[in-house]
């Protein structure tokens, strides 16, 4: 890689010689280090053998009897790892065994180095039939989108893998492992009576229900408002259990409905 500066005079000695010099690393070599009148000092760039990192160094023209001398100019590189894709990573997602709703999901390309900014990365899945790559290629600032249906599916974990590679660049690859909890449906009265400390949900059916309320790690009264919310709107394969007492949990007029 090769870089300069511009050397000009003015006034009444417009044929001034200079020379150049630096006092910095070896991987800045002058090309062009001496002259007379306007001209330009040039240099070569070797990154070979350096870290990745931020590299700095300051290349001095001297001219005698002149103002202004010495004269400096500042080069800085960055030294980038070689193109890759961060991984493997890992993602999470909840469904409801029947459920008719269909989530999105997204994560960022993972694409990074050298020659990330005009890489074109593609994504594949194994092909299961609950996870859909809704976003297969895209530039490494786009991000990979894909969606889970559980509408088919029983109660369970299930895992699959989406493979990240960048165009033209057969060994470049990456892994993002997907897994997908899927669990009975939740009952309103459950769920309320759960927050309670009554014991009616399983550990799944919790996380469940906090990653679709409000995703702050713990199941609370507002992961129990969203899904009363949701159960409200009374659709098909909604997640939502009908209505239910068992012996002991309240009486029939306690039965928790919509909120005003």
């Amino acid at each position: 890689m090769a870089d300069s500066a511009v050397v000009t005079f003015s006034g009444p000695r417009p044929a001034t010689p200079w020379s150049a010099r630096h006092d910095g690393g070896h991987w800045l070599q002058l090309a062009t280090a001496s002259g007379a009148g306007d001209g330009a000092v040039t240099w070569t760039i070797d990154a070979e053998g350096l870290e990745v990192g931020v590299y700095v160094d300051t290349v001095i023209v001297d001219a005698p009897y002149t103002m202004g001398s010495p004269a400096m100019a500042v080069d800085s590189f960055v030294v980038k790892p070689p193109l890759g894709i961060v991984g493997p990573r890992r993602t999470e997602g909840f469904g409801v065994a029947g459920w008719s709703l269909v989530h999105a999901d997204s994560l960022e390309s993972g694409v990074c180095g050298s020659g990330a900014d005009p890489a074109i990365w593609r994504a594949a899945g194994q092909g299961s039939g609950w996870r859909s790559v809704a976003r297969a290629t895209g530039s490494a600032d786009e991000t990979i989108v894909w969606t889970r249906a559980a509408g088919s599916l029983s109660p369970g974990d299930y895992v699959d893998t989406v493979t990240v590679r960048v165009e033209g660049r057969p060994g470049v690859s990456g892994l993002i492992v997907d897994r997908f909890g899927v669990v009975e449906e939740i009952g309103v009265e459950d769920a309320a009576l759960h927050l309670l400390g009554l014991g009616r949900l399983a550990v799944m059916q919790e996380r469940l229900l906090d990653w679709f309320g409000n995703r702050d790690g713990t199941f609370n009264a507002g992961d129990v408002l969203r899904w009363l919310d949701h159960c409200a709107e009374g659709r098909p394969g909604s997640g939502c259990a009908a209505a239910s007492l068992r012996a002991g949990d309240a009486t029939p007029g306690d039965r928790v409905g919509r909120r005003p």
